[in-house]
């Protein structure tokens, strides 16, 4: 189209000699040539947003297909790890049942290990407590005088009898404070006095009476006694020496641990095997199944990328034409009617008018026109800044 327009408007303006000479027909020609330079340029701007259009759907599928691929991978990954950990949890849940079994023997074996190897000191220790009774029966003592209770006021021998009395004194004390705080409403401080005058009085009538009853009346068979307490305390003391040393010793061999101790290598051995295998798995996941999975994820997406190219090609082909025929238009009007006619001239609007001009007579030419229109334009510009 642009073509015949040009040719018919040089035609004319070669028939009438001069553009700026003709009248109508050159000015129709011209806004001809207009309507057809914006269709250009409308063409290549519908273009030009169909591209970025194009562009932006194609950058919002390859995120897509990128995020895809990212999910998949790091799900794929994450159920890799866990059916390793599964398995490894197994293993670790096998290996704390053999090892609780091992240490419920190993504690059966030390105890039996310790009752073996204290058995003389057991036996000892029974005597000398056979010894007391004996003792107890003999000078008629009431069982009441061979409690601990009696031991720890009256013949301490330890620091457990020491323990034993000052505990008791601490109840004596804390007990009627408790009491005088918590069941008695309207406290006097004469009352808590007199709880404790009760308490002294009690307590110590009690111990008067069993130390002239018991230890005074009994002095030398309690002093027996406390020789022979001394000796069991000494027992007891090697028995508990005996058994910490075997509860040190590390030497595990005698107490028949072995099939444990076996089982648990066989799973220690597994355990390292699965970690090892796991290491590679995710190796190769890494090295090679990551590309694979991305590569086949792609695949679904690529024919409808390539699609999308392949418009988005044309498109900008397309806009690129457009936008060349629209620039070397513009350029064949502006070497045409620019030049004699003006650039304020080269709009649709100004054709209108001066067509107009021409066929209400108020103009002949073109030139005529323009410098009509010109004039007008002149005098309402200089209306407004009146």
């Amino acid at each position: 189209m642009s073509e015949n327009t040009v040719l018919k408007s040089q035609n004319t303006a070669g028939e009438e000699g001069s553009i700026l000479s003709g009248g109508l027909e050159v000015l129709e020609n011209l806004k001809e040539n207009l309507l057809e330079l914006e269709g250009y340029r409308k063409r290549a701007g519908e273009l030009d947003a169909e591209e970025d259009r194009l562009e932006r759907q194609i950058q919002a599928k390859e995120q897509s297909v990128q995020a895809e691929i990212s999910a998949v991978c790091r799900q794929r990954r994450q159920e890799l790890e866990s059916s390793f950990d599964s398995e490894m949890n197994t293993i670790r849940a096998r290996m704390k049942k053999i090892r609780s079994k091992k240490d419920k023997l190993r504690t059966a074996k030390i105890s039996e290990r310790i009752q073996i190897e204290t058995a003389d000191l057991e036996e000892e220790k029974k005597e000398k407590q056979a010894e007391i009774r004996a003792l107890f029966r003999k000078e008629q003592i009431n069982r009441l005088f061979g409690s601990r209770l009696f031991y720890a006021f009256f013949l301490p021998g330890g620091i457990r009898d020491l323990c034993c009395a000052g505990a008791c004194l601490l109840a004596l004390v804390l007990i009627p404070a408790g009491i005088y705080r918590l069941l008695i409403p309207n406290r006097r401080g004469y009352m808590l006095v007199l709880m404790y005058l009760a308490v002294i009085l009690v307590f110590g009538g009690l111990y008067a009476l069993l130390l002239t009853k018991g230890k005074n009346r009994h002095q030398a068979a309690f002093g027996s006694v406390r020789l022979i307490r001394s000796e069991i305390f000494r027992i007891e003391k090697e028995q508990r020496r005996i058994a910490r040393d075997i509860r040190r010793d590390r030497d595990e061999s005698g107490y028949g641990l072995e099939k444990y101790d076996e089982q648990l290598k066989v799973c220690q051995e597994k355990l390292d095997e699965l970690a090892e295998k796991e290491k590679k798995a995710l190796k190769e996941f890494d090295s090679g199944t990551k590309a694979a999975l991305a590569r086949e994820i792609a695949g679904r997406y690529q024919k409808d990328l390539e699609e999308l190219r392949k418009r988005h090609e044309k498109a900008e082909a397309e806009q690129e034409s457009s936008g060349q025929k629209a620039r070397e238009f513009a350029v064949e009007i502006t070497g045409k009617y620019e030049g004699l006619m003006g650039k304020d001239m080269m709009n649709l609007s100004a054709v209108d008018t001066l067509c107009d001009l021409i066929r209400q007579g108020r103009a002949a030419t073109v030139s005529e026109a323009v410098l009509l229109y010109r004039q007008e334009n002149t005098g309402r510009t200089s209306s407004r800044k009146r």
